[in-house]
């Protein structure tokens, strides 16, 4: 398409994803992407390969886009840096063509007994204790070639995660997912994936949670406050550029119990969405894992300030029980991967019919399209051609 064409598609494609999330009438139901590695396979190509090589990931991302034409792709090609962490040394990627499947070791930067040492000077702790951890040729007199060819490599990997943004607005009409704002950073989730890792959170609040909480302190001066702060200062309403105004990634909720919860994540979530919602943002939520059994803490947010992207929580008991809140999700990836065209279809107009009537539905796969597994490529297709002619 040309550049008017594709400029013109963009503008619809936002305004009809944002008039979804706003529960707003619309004549059909958005499509987007969550497929990450399937993206390769399905294009078929190792994931050793594409990952290694910019102009082949280009080419998957093109080819995906143009043979199923989502409304939004979450994945452009850019999630795993898999070159800069290389470069730097970094063992934590595991990538195995065999099983075509990649895999990210959980390293976590330092030991319960650490953390108080963490709080007490954050960056001395990372320089001396925590960068050794995780990059064997770190400390004492290193090669300082490594880290500059690390440095060079970060920026091709952000020359091309720009690249794609223009090519696929440019040539595809693709809108962008949100604003270029990044929320205030929550101390427990820094704490999940890298300071003290799964396992490590999960002894922290069990054993002298006193440790975690002046870490946590330490980090929210550093971070948290002033993020929230700045946040504020951005002017009220919606921008009419991005489909979504903010977006998020929750992982840690998945290891909490309710008291936990209530003590390490509610307090400095409660007020990024209580200011969502008093500037008329939308904030895009995706809760790795769960998060209905959390339904309560979101049930008095207005419509129109919050998306979940579910993974595993079902959408139909999701709507039931939180009807202010927009869904994305819904395509089962069992189903896509293993049913017929026909089960593909007829959950897919059952979502229509019964969740997206009324708006605040978003159709995508229920799982990170991972592996192979996770879908047939007819299957796809039937979805695609369902959904982009179905009409409300």
């Amino acid at each position: 398409m040309d550049a008017k064409q594709s400029e013109e598609l963009r503008k619809e494609r936002t305004k009809l994803i944002r008039d979804t999330v706003a529960f707003n009438k619309t004549n059909r139901v958005p499509h987007v992407s969550m497929f990450q590695l399937w993206q390769v396979l399905d294009y078929g190509c190792k994931l050793s390969e594409a990952m290694r090589d910019y102009d082949l990931m280009e080419k998957v991302v093109r080819t995906h886009q143009e043979r199923y034409n989502f409304d939004l792709l979450v994945n452009t090609g850019v999630r795993n840096p898999f070159n800069v962490y290389e470069a730097i040394g970094c063992k934590s990627y595991q990538i195995d063509d065999e099983k075509e499947s990649i895999n990210h070791q959980d390293i976590f930067y330092c030991e319960h007994d650490e953390l108080e040492e963490l709080a007490a000077d954050y960056w001395k702790f990372i320089w001396e204790k925590g960068m050794p951890k995780k990059y064997p040729f770190w400390g004492g007199d290193f090669d300082l070639d490594i880290l500059q060819k690390a440095i060079d490599e970060r920026n091709r990997y952000f020359a091309f995660a720009g690249h794609m943004s223009t090519v696929l607005r440019e040539e595809y009409g693709h809108p962008t997912y949100c604003r270029p704002l990044m929320p205030p950073a929550i101390a427990v989730e820094n704490a999940f994936s890298y300071v003290r890792g799964i396992k490590g959170l999960g002894i922290d609040m069990r054993r002298d949670p006193e440790k975690l909480e002046a870490f946590i302190e330490t980090y929210n001066q550093m971070n948290y406050y002033p993020q929230l702060e700045a946040l504020k200062s951005v002017p009220d309403g919606q921008d009419p550029e991005v489909c979504m105004d903010m977006a998020t990634t929750f992982l840690c909720q998945n290891i909490m119990n309710t008291k936990q919860w209530d003590k390490y994540y509610w307090p400095y979530l409660k007020p990024i969405l209580d200011l969502m919602e008093e500037k008329g943002w939308s904030y895009s939520i995706f809760p790795e894992g769960t998060i209905l059994r959390f339904k309560d803490y979101f049930a008095d947010y207005k419509k129109g300030t919050l998306a979940f992207m579910l993974e595993m929580d079902d959408c139909f008991e999701f709507r039931k029980e939180l009807p202010n809140c927009a869904i994305m999700g819904g395509m089962d990836s069992v189903i896509l991967g293993s049913g017929t065209k026909e089960d593909c279809v007829d959950l897919v107009k059952r979502l229509c019919d019964e969740i997206a009537r009324d708006g605040g539905f978003i159709l995508t796969q229920s799982k990170i399209g991972t592996f192979r597994a996770d879908g047939k490529r007819e299957n796809l297709e039937a979805v695609c051609d369902f959904i982009q002619n179905y009409r409300m």
